[in-house]
């Protein structure tokens, strides 16, 4: 089992989006958009019915007490979010649970 990827992209720096518009947090989105691109999802469409589909799953480790995050969530979170700093919790996680990072780094880059 793959340990539960919140705790370490809890470390990565939000890019400050605003408050009133933040409905969820900067971890769940990454969490979410993690589990989608290991599932195969290769698009932020996707990622956004994986995470529908698949939702009373992730309600058993993250809330979802503002709904599912949009494709155009998704898309925006990942295009202001510091790709070092992604990189960095992405790859200790990675490690803990040893598998290759590249690979999925370029999934969510893409």
């Amino acid at each position: 089992m793959l340990p539960n990827p919140k705790p370490y992209f809890d470390k990565v720096p939000d890019p400050g989006r605003e408050t009133e518009n933040k409905l969820h947090a900067l971890s769940d989105i990454l969490c979410k958009a993690l589990c989608a691109v290991i599932s195969g999802c290769d698009d932020w469409e996707a990622v956004e019915e994986f995470v529908e589909a698949k939702k009373d799953w992730f309600r058993k480790f993250l809330p979802l007490s503002n709904g599912i995050p949009s494709h155009d969530t998704f898309r925006r979170v990942f295009s202001l979010i510091n790709p070092d700093g992604f990189e960095q919790a992405f790859s200790v996680w990675a490690r803990q649970a040893k598998i290759v990072s590249s690979c999925l780094l370029v999934v969510l880059y893409k």
